[in-house]
């Protein structure tokens, strides 16, 4: 059944999806496939053939359903997984005799295949960067095998794992950190991340303005960079592309310079030592390189843009091109290319970017590399560098573009029928310059990342998975901005990006370390998360170990799944983290497979308010005319500025707003109660009160008061308040005789 010279077995019975094959391993140890017969109910009787003699075996089944005899015809297809940095992707030797290979299909561009059908890869593939035309690591080709006249096809698919076999964590925010590697490069315009050593590790190549030096910046695999020199004699640089152009399994190096009107190959010899050969025609102006196999015959071609015209050379196989093949005449200020698949018919579409017209095209392949112009958008002010991938996880080809002159970084979102849907993604950028997209943060989605020259800006944008993007700022004080190149310059696992500044004359690296900051409110010992996960899904029982260390790794707990909580509530007002700032500072280590990670975890404690405390018993009454004052006491732990209220206040008092004094004097009218006061105390948002209390006026008590003589008068005053005096004391007397004698 599988070609491969042992006999295997083929059943079927009488259900649906009921044809089964068991492949024979040569050791007679079988393994049960099955094989998808489309809703057909086919019977026991199956008649084996090769029935389009194309040297594999078919066979014939009647379908109970249909009443049909139906015909299944065999499709070789093979399956590989590889690490990254892998040069062979699989052998598939699918026939035998004089037989030549050839592959087609979507990612050929990306493959190569050796007279005895090994398939290996032109780069090796970086899982975090993937090549494929999906961008999911999965590479799809066809696989033709001749032999005469007679050929057979098989379906290869070769899934790329990450090389990192170790853990990874899942959404920290990477923190970055710049490393310099030339300050006096003469105002560097380009920059390219590429492993043109082949070693596994990635290195730089660098052009510049005003020099005529083309530079390998080799890694070192230790975060150092010795300068190679590519070419002496290269000067103005306006673009760098890297990939294999003469099939020979090495990086070659694609370059143009102002003013030289030319393409310039430098082919490496496997030893990295560099060839210049000029062989493609003149183009004035070009401003931007692109390889890919537009023509899908194997090899990689070379697109170009230059002031008026987009253009194209196909690859003759060993690095020798034709005449430039017209796309376009009608650019304005062409100034950037990308090409991919944007209508999903499986062949290579391209973009452009012009500056001076202000826009965005793609141009419709017919499969015969005739192009037709669509317009996306004619108002990108300074349209400036433009890229292509599946942003969305849709399944179709989204555009970024870079705009100078409205500082725009956009998002074109190819949505039903290659029409595209504009996102802004920030107008902040001044004087973009550069755009590409990558997963950063490790969360499974794609990122964007730009360099911009009025802000000295490097930049991400971190996407949600559902087209949102917060920017994160890189750096500032990258002189003019002019590229960014994001890759895995450590080998960590991690994304970082290599930069090139053209106004301080530098280029850079600035490195990822993934990190955790949280903000929790006091008091919450709710976890925080720190997963994670296997770089490679493995079937296996091990499970990611984590620890804690640092100042603050104490005060803490972490379980199996990365939660991360605090030994005891945490208390804004008595902090007892060791700076005593209410900043936490701790790092977790995950270990998966013998290999660690560590990401530093800041967690600040917020200030949850508490509410202001109120006490005090008032007097509940007072005389009409005497005094009344009463002062509550008051706390506020959070130090608050505080205001007071009441209700029910009695009309004889005054209330201080500022202070909660309510004070006054009553009169005569005021006698009587006054219920239900309530003094309240709120700090803005939070509010106390005292229980409702009252007050009662009482009446001043009446006090007799002797009648006063005026001495003025006529002389008998003083006798007449005698005499009433003796008849008062006579008839006391009187009264008491009377009293006894009763």
């Amino acid at each position: 059944m599988d070609g491969d010279g042992d006999g295997d077995v083929l059943a079927g019975r009488n259900t649906t999806d009921g044809i089964v094959w068991f492949e024979n391993n040569g050791n007679e140890n079988f393994q049960l496939r099955n094989i998808e017969t489309e809703d057909a109910r086919v019977s026991q009787n199956l008649a084996v053939i090769d029935a389009d003699n194309d040297g594999d075996i078919d066979f014939f089944a009647p379908d109970a359903n249909t009443r049909a005899i139906r015909l299944f015809e065999n499709a070789f297809h093979f399956d590989f997984v590889v690490g990254e940095n892998s040069s062979i992707a699989g052998e598939a030797t699918v026939a035998a005799g004089d037989v030549t290979y050839t592959l087609s299909g979507t990612d050929a561009q990306t493959l190569n295949v050796d007279e005895n059908g090994i398939i290996g890869f032109n780069l090796p593939p970086n899982f975090e960067a993937p090549l494929d035309a999906n961008t999911d690591n999965v590479f799809d080709v066809v696989l033709t095998a001749t032999e005469g006249d007679q050929s057979v096809d098989a379906e290869i698919s070769i899934t790329v794992n990450d090389a990192t076999e170790g853990p990874l964590f899942q959404a920290a925010t990477p923190v970055f950190s710049r490393n310099n590697i030339v300050t006096d490069a003469d105002q560097p315009r380009v920059v390219v991340a590429t492993d043109i050593g082949g070693n596994g590790v990635v290195d730089l190549i660098t052009a510049n303005e005003n020099s005529t030096s083309l530079n390998w910046l080799q890694n070192n695999g230790s975060e150092s960079f010795s300068q190679q020199t590519i070419s002496s004699n290269f000067a103005n640089a306006r673009a760098i592309v890297t990939t294999d152009l003469d099939s020979d399994d090495d990086i070659d190096v694609l370059a143009v310079a102002e003013g030289s009107n030319r393409i310039s190959l430098f082919t490496n010899d496997g030893n990295e030592r560099f060839t210049q050969t000029n062989n493609f025609g003149f183009i004035n102006d070009i401003q931007s390189l692109f390889t890919i196999d537009i023509d899908a015959d194997g090899d990689t071609d070379v697109l170009s843009v230059a002031d008026n015209s987009a253009d194209w050379y196909e690859n003759n196989g060993v690095g020798q091109f034709s005449n430039s093949r017209n796309i376009d005449r009608e650019l304005v200020g062409g100034q950037s290319v990308y090409a991919i698949d944007i209508d999903g018919d499986e062949d290579i579409d391209v973009i452009t970017a012009s500056r001076l017209d202000n826009t965005v095209a793609w141009f419709q392949n017919d499969g015969n590399q005739n192009f037709t112009r669509r317009d996306i958008a004619t108002d990108v002010a300074g349209a400036r560098s433009v890229f292509a991938i599946d942003i969305d996880a849709d399944g179709d080809s989204d555009i970024l573009v870079a705009s100078e002159f409205d500082d725009s970084i956009t998002l074109f979102e190819n949505t039903v029928s290659s029409n595209f849907e504009r996102r802004l993604i920030t107008n902040e950028a001044i004087g973009a310059m550069s755009v590409r997209a990558i997963d950063v943060d490790n969360d499974g989605d794609l990122d964007v990342v730009s360099a911009s020259s009025g802000d000295d800006t490097i930049a991400w944008y971190e996407n949600d998975g559902n087209k949102n993007f917060t920017e994160h700022e890189v750096a500032v004080d990258a002189d003019f901005a002019i590229d960014a190149f994001p890759a895995d310059i450590d080998n960590d696992g991690d994304i970082d990006i290599a930069t090139a500044s053209f106004g301080d004359n530098t280029v850079a690296w600035f490195e990822s370390t993934p990190t955790f900051s949280f903000t929790v409110a006091e008091g919450s010992q709710d976890p925080v998360v720190t997963r994670a996960v296997p770089a490679v899904e493995m079937e296996t029982e091990e499970v990611v170990i984590y620890t804690l260390n640092g100042d603050d790794s104490d005060l803490f707990t972490i379980d199996e799944q990365g939660n991360l909580s605090f030994v005891d509530a945490s208390d804004f007002e008595n902090p007892v983290d060791a700076d005593e700032d209410n900043v936490y500072n701790l790092s977790v280590t995950a270990n998966f497979g013998g290999i660690d990670i560590e990401a530093p975890v800041e967690i600040t404690v917020s200030n949850v308010n508490d509410a202001p405390t109120i006490s005090g018993a008032p007097a509940t009454s007072v005389v009409e005319g005497e005094g009344f004052s009463f002062a509550p006491e008051v706390l506020d732990t959070d130090g608050d500025s505080l205001t007071f209220s009441i209700e029910n206040r009695p009309n004889w008092a005054v209330f201080d707003e500022e202070t909660g004094t309510l004070a006054g004097t009553p009169g005569a009218a005021d006698v009587g109660t006054v219920e239900g006061i309530v003094i309240s105390v709120s700090d803005g948002s939070e509010s106390a009160s005292l229980p409702p209390f009252s007050i009662t006026v009482a009446a001043a008590p009446v006090v007799a008061t002797p009648p006063t003589t005026d001495n003025s008068s006529s002389g008998g005053g003083s006798a007449s308040y005698l005499s009433l005096l003796l008849l008062a004391a006579l008839g006391f007397r009187r009264k008491e005789r009377l009293r006894k004698q009763n």
